[in-house]
């Protein structure tokens, strides 16, 4: 069902936590999206999910003639944190969605910008712009 001859109709993951992704993307289909916006992180995601199984969802997406964007990793990360830890675990994390894009042969991954938690700081700010820029 396209809106428009340059639009698109495409429907995020998020609304079908409680199925696996395969129920959500033919569910996608089925309700007449022309892509998907797969969140690759929990519950279909969860940390150490193994890529080798994305074959399989590409298959599908595939079947189903469903082009497919990643929105990345984002709950409980954040990359404008000022703990390094932190930062550096979501750095991997949308790396690994950046590479699940990929497998999955999607050119678009949605990133989350994060939060400053003392965002009225000056100095603080201006870290976690700095921290942010070099994340992207």
């Amino acid at each position: 069902m396209c809106i428009d001859d340059t639009m698109k109709l495409g429907l995020s993951s998020l609304p079908f936590v409680h199925a696996s992704i395969e129920e959500a993307i033919r569910a996608s289909a089925k309700l007449g999206a022309e892509c998907v916006e797969i969140v690759y992180d929990v519950p279909h995601f969860p940390p150490g999910y193994d890529n080798r199984k994305l074959p399989n969802i590409k298959e599908l997406l595939d079947t189903h003639g469903l082009q497919v964007s990643v929105h990345a990793s984002f709950w409980d990360l954040n990359p404008a944190s000022h703990h390094r830890e932190l930062w550096e675990l979501t750095l991997k994390q949308v790396r690994r969605s950046i590479d699940a894009c990929r497998a999955l042969g999607g050119e678009i991954v949605v990133v989350h910008f994060g939060r400053c938690p003392i965002h009225v700081t000056r100095g603080f700010l201006e870290g976690t712009k700095r921290r942010y820029l070099k994340f992207i």
